[in-house]
C-alpha cells in the first residue's frame, strides 16, 4: 500500500465512521477549514494547509480570526 504525504483523521461525535482522507496524487495538496458557532453567526476559525515543497512536505495552521501563523513546519520526505 502507497503512503500519501498527507492524511486526515478525524472521530466525530455521533457519525459511524471516522472521516478519513487524504490526496490521491504523491504531489497533491489538502486543505482543511475548522468552523464554530460565534454569536449566532459560523466564522472560520482555523486553516490547515497542507502542500509539497522541493524542500518537503509542508504543513501551516493559520489562525483566521486574525490571519495569524500558528504553525509552521516543513518535514523531510
Amino acid at each position: 500500500m502507497a503512503i500519501r504525504n498527507f492524511w486526515i483523521h478525524s472521530d466525530v461525535d455521533g457519525k459511524a465512521h471516522p472521516l478519513a482522507s487524504g490526496p490521491r496524487s504523491k504531489d497533491g495538496r489538502m486543505e482543511t477549514t475548522l468552523y464554530v458557532r460565534e454569536s449566532g453567526d459560523s466564522v472560520r476559525a482555523v486553516s490547515i494547509i497542507c502542500f509539497p515543497t522541493e524542500q518537503g512536505n509542508r504543513i501551516v495552521v493559520r489562525d483566521e480570526t486574525n490571519s495569524e501563523r500558528i504553525y509552521d513546519r516543513t518535514f523531510t520526505p
